[in-house]
């Protein structure tokens, strides 16, 4: 157990360790295969109704509750090609607006009067 805060020398490694990094961008491949699988598997797979149905929830998932939440924190990053990666991620959830409205609208007026 951790019962002590980490020191700032600890911290700055870690911020800047890639091993987290490559997690992160490691996601969007992954959901973009998994998404171009999903539709050639509805395309070619010879599912039936159910099957179907059952893939079209599986995609929501995964896109929906990885890929959102992946491609949140990745919009918050420095680098260009992280950013791209988390608009990427949006995009696949049908959810691409939020980086806008959430860089340009929340982020701009949070803990503020308006």
């Amino acid at each position: 157990v951790d019962v002590g805060n980490q020191t700032r020398a600890v911290q700055r490694e870690l911020h800047s360790a890639f091993r987290f990094e490559l997690l992160t961008l490691l996601v969007a491949p992954g959901i973009m295969a998994c998404l171009g699988y999903g539709a050639w598997l509805a395309n070619f797979g010879g599912l039936s109704c159910l099957e179907l149905g059952g893939l079209c929830i599986g995609m929501g998932i995964i896109t929906g509750v990885i890929g959102i939440v992946v491609g949140h924190e990745l919009c918050h990053k420095a680098s260009r090609l992280e950013r791209a990666f988390g608009r990427l991620l949006l995009c696949a959830a049908c959810y691409g607006h939020f980086y806008i409205e959430h860089t340009l609208g929340h982020h701009k007026y949070v803990a503020t009067d308006r």
